[in-house]
């Protein structure tokens, strides 16, 4: 699978406040007007003065609510996993009334300059112009705070995705199984370098971010997950069977890992369980299970484990071991893809 571009929800600038931006706008329209060199009566460097603030406020007004709504990625543009994902952690349909209201503010206020404007083409005095201006000013401030709790809302949101890694869209291999069974050790073993550690918003505990080069494949994504298909679907919360679901838009294959020698603290038994929700899970991606610490485990339970499930074996303190086996679990991988079609 080709990489393609990395969606990142970093680098989103902070979203100011209603006061802030209405401070920011007036200030800058005072500023502006104070710089034109108007001739003329005093009506006319009045008229022309109170229309270039209402102007200048309104402009840096409509330009920060159109930057906050493109700052942030197109909804409708974002891949499957990270639209689930930000569906489950904020809520899609608010994103989208928090936008549509910035968008309503823009428009409004718009209407409301554009006619205000006209009536300083009327005025008689510059005590009257500046009435206007202050008329204007004060009902665009007034739809600017209308909005303040949707700003407010999206600020919070800034915060709270930022936290989301930036996952590339390539060929990714889910490790998957419960704690202690050598996940982690298995993913730096067989990774070009040391997996990079991601938290994910959705959970306490951290996510493993790790690639490798394989040789016909190219470089491969992987993704060792802890906190999120370690227990029972029955176990699971709301929150977490959606991130299961989410994950499952990432997933090309899964490498479930098994400890028969049951030193992760969890039996076989529940391992096993779920192994088998896994794959009923998941049953339209390739998943191929491992028996790890096998060095630790009674022989006849190995070779037992190996002929059921057509497992394969490795030892996680050995990298040249780990590598070997997840090469021969790409090649069992493209076997059962083959065989699928």
């Amino acid at each position: 699978m080709e990489e393609k571009t990395v969606i990142s929800f970093k680098n989103i600038p902070p979203v100011l406040s209603a006061e802030k931006i209405i401070d920011k706008a007036f200030r800058k329209a005072s500023r502006s007007a104070k710089a034109i060199n108007v001739r003329g009566s005093p009506l006319r460097k009045a008229e022309i003065r109170e229309k270039n603030r209402v102007t200048v406020a309104w402009q840096v007004m409509d330009n920060e609510l159109t930057k906050i709504v493109n700052n942030f990625p197109r909804l409708s543009e974002l891949p499957r996993f990270y639209f689930d994902l930000v569906d489950l952690l904020i809520g899609i349909r608010k994103l989208k009334k928090s936008f549509a209201s910035l968008n309503w503010a823009r428009k409004t206020m718009k209407r409301i300059v554009l006619a205000e404007m006209k009536k300083i083409k009327t005025v008689k005095s510059p005590e009257e112009a500046g009435k206007v201006r202050r008329h204007v000013f004060g009902r665009i401030a007034s739809i600017m705070n209308q909005i303040d709790d949707k700003l407010t809302f999206l600020e919070e949101t800034r915060l709270r995705i930022k936290e989301i890694p930036s996952v590339k869209e390539m060929f990714t291999v889910v490790v998957a199984g419960y704690p202690n069974v050598g996940k982690s050790t298995f993913v730096r073993n067989i990774s070009s370098a040391e997996p990079k550690v991601d938290v994910y918003p959705f959970t306490t505990k951290e996510i493993h971010v790790g690639h490798t080069y394989l040789e016909g494949k190219g470089s491969i994504q992987i993704i060792d997950t802890p906190g999120i298909l370690d227990r029972p679907i029955s176990k699971r919360n709301k929150i977490e069977k959606q991130a299961i679901l989410a994950l499952k838009h990432l997933a090309n294959s899964i490498i479930f890992l098994l400890d028969p020698s049951e030193t992760c603290g969890y039996s076989l038994k529940n391992q096993l369980h779920l192994f088998h929700e896994i794959k009923k899970l998941f049953k339209e991606v390739p998943l191929v299970p491992v028996l790890n610490k096998i060095d630790l485990s009674e022989r006849s339970k190995v070779e037992r484990l190996v002929k059921e499930l057509d497992a394969l074996t490795t030892i996680s303190v050995q990298r040249k071991r780990a590598i070997e086996t997840f090469k021969a679990c790409m090649s069992n991988i493209l076997v059962i893809k083959k065989n699928r079609k």
